[in-house]
């Protein structure tokens, strides 16, 4: 029940705030928000996410759903410390749920936007992880700076290679998933993820498209490095 109100709660507070919220701006590539004459720039995103961060908690009953503090947000989606997350996986809410709370958030971040003397246009950056990271095993800026850094999260400075997916294995993911169990990942709060199915195998490859690498391109149609 507890899972149902907090879907419902995340719904409504996404539908009420998206409803008087601007249109969203141009979402920029991470590992590419560095270079000159980027539409907004890696600093400003930081300086709104590291407002946040040092928000008190205990303020949050005393603020709107925009203004908590960062643990606030963390929780909407991994829930408090030694109980079950909040989030969906493996079923038909996965996708749905993560972008209401990702909007919440970002609706958040343009709100410090503005604190900080912006016009609230900061938006959340996306990193296609298909493609090489300009980091170790991530974006650069999440390993580098401390805005980012989730409490000292060890897999920013995990020295393996990242065991990225390739495009056409993300393709291939997609193209076989026949039930939200396999597409949507987990933890699953559907009964239907309690049975076990089998997951069809993914079609062959040709040597030239398994070899294949990409690269990051920004809109200036430069390589991100």
């Amino acid at each position: 029940m507890k899972r149902e109100i907090i879907a419902i709660f995340l719904s409504f507070c996404a539908g009420a705030a998206i409803a008087q919220a601007p249109p969203v701006g141009k979402r920029m590539n991470i590992q590419c928000m560095e270079k000159p004459g980027m539409q907004q720039s890696l600093a400003r995103f930081e300086k709104a996410f590291q407002r946040i961060r040092d928000r008190n908690p205990a303020n949050d009953n005393n603020v709107d759903e925009l203004h908590k503090s960062y643990r606030y947000y963390a929780r909407i989606h991994n829930g408090p410390p030694g109980r079950a997350a909040f989030c969906n996986h493996m079923n038909e809410l996965f996708l749905t749920w993560h972008r209401a709370a990702l909007r919440i958030f970002e609706m958040a971040l343009q709100e410090a936007d503005k604190e900080n003397g912006g016009d609230g246009g900061v938006t959340l950056p996306y990193w296609n992880w298909a493609q090489p990271a300009t980091g170790k095993f991530y974006p650069l800026p999440f390993e580098r700076d401390a805005a980012l850094q989730p409490m000292g999260d060890p897999r920013r400075d995990d020295a393996r290679t990242n065991p990225r997916y390739r495009p056409d294995e993300v393709q291939a993911k997609m193209d076989n998933a026949r039930t939200w169990r396999q597409f949507g990942g987990k933890p699953c709060i559907d009964p239907d993820c309690r049975r076990r199915q089998p997951i069809p195998a993914p079609p062959a490859m040709s040597a030239a498209r398994s070899s294949s690498r990409s690269t990051t391109r920004c809109t200036d149609g430069s390589a991100a490095t």
